[in-house]
């Protein structure tokens, strides 16, 4: 199937160059979500750049997105200051019950190695593991 660049699917998480997640839990996407679809509960990690999982010393602990409310506008994505959000390509989200429409932050990192045209440099392959279903099948135009 073929898939203009500009669709507005699925969102993932991304990371930076060295695998350190871009999320700063500065809770700009949730204030700006217009269907109040994003739940995120930020903590403090004072470990060094090296030991912490993301790249500043706030991330997000708990990041969810309500798939049952979001409306796939796009403010989430235009009002995060360090580019941490992005919509995916993926449109495919048949479920049996509401409450797997709930992503968590797990799941939305994990979602960033599904797209066709990103694939993982070597500080990154560790959170590409732990993507389980394959690449989508799509084209992009």
């Amino acid at each position: 199937m073929t898939i203009y660049r500009r669709f507005r699917g699925e969102h993932f998480l991304d990371v930076n160059e060295d695998g350190k997640e871009k999320c700063v839990s500065c809770f700009l996407c949730a204030a700006a979500c217009p269907a109040d679809a994003i739940y995120i509960e930020g903590a403090e990690d004072a470990r060094s750049y090296e030991e912490r999982h993301s790249m500043d010393h706030r991330y997000a602990k708990i990041y969810q997105i309500d798939y049952g409310r979001c409306i796939l506008c796009g403010f989430c994505v235009d009002a995060c200051p360090t580019d941490a959000i992005n919509h995916g390509h993926n449109f495919e989200w048949a479920v049996y019950t509401p409450g797997e429409m709930v992503k968590d932050k797990e799941y939305l990192l994990a979602n960033k190695w599904r797209e066709p045209d990103v694939t993982p440099n070597e500080n990154q392959r560790h959170l590409a593991a732990k993507q389980k279903m394959g690449k989508l099948n799509i084209i992009l135009k």
